[in-house]
């Protein structure tokens, strides 16, 4: 969850739409000493009680890096959240299966050292690109894994959180938009 209190902004990182580039060109925008808080912490079960994320529904937040918009709302509070502006990029959903397919590949599996950097306990896979897809599709069609681009950006009622969601493949007019915010 990139966050910046001092500039008022919240930005909504999903999976695979290019968080690190836009993580990094916010850093350069951030003035404070304290820097942007990149919420990497393993979200385990007292992290849930502290913030109340189970009242969500979300069993499984995973990392603090790519939390949905209602969990942060939930973890910076009513009145921040409201204070801040905050965005969100997606992507084409097809290429971004692509490039989760091959960040999942058993063939760009990271050291074990870079999983505990990454805070993953990810399960890595050496399958086809065809079988993998259908796979994944299977297990959404079943309700196993439904974190889609837009489920990240709403709340329970499906009321959209940010105020801008941008598009990777136009991420300048995404990052202009911030620009003019802070």
């Amino acid at each position: 969850m990139p966050y910046s209190k001092s500039l008022g902004l919240i930005f909504v990182a999903i999976p695979k739409t290019g968080t690190t580039s836009v993580t990094r060109a916010l850093q350069n925008a951030e003035p404070s000493e304290s820097g942007l808080l990149l919420l990497n912490e393993k979200i385990d079960r007292k992290y849930r009680k502290k913030y109340r994320l189970d009242e969500i529904g979300d069993k499984h937040p995973g990392r603090g890096k790519h939390l949905s918009a209602i969990q942060i709302k939930y973890i910076v509070g009513d009145v921040e959240f409201d204070r801040c502006a905050k965005f969100s990029v997606v992507r084409n959903p097809w290429a971004r299966m692509v490039s989760r397919c091959f960040f999942t590949h058993i063939e760009s599996k990271p050291s074990r050292g870079e999983r505990k950097k990454r805070g993953t306990t990810r399960k890595f896979h050496n399958m086809e690109f065809s079988t993998w897809i259908e796979f994944v599709y299977a297990r959404h069609r079943l309700g196993i894994r439904t974190n889609s681009q837009l489920g990240k950006l709403t709340d329970l009622k499906g009321k959209l959180l940010v105020d801008h969601v941008g598009q990777l493949e136009n991420v300048q007019d995404t990052l202009d938009w911030v620009s003019e915010k802070i």
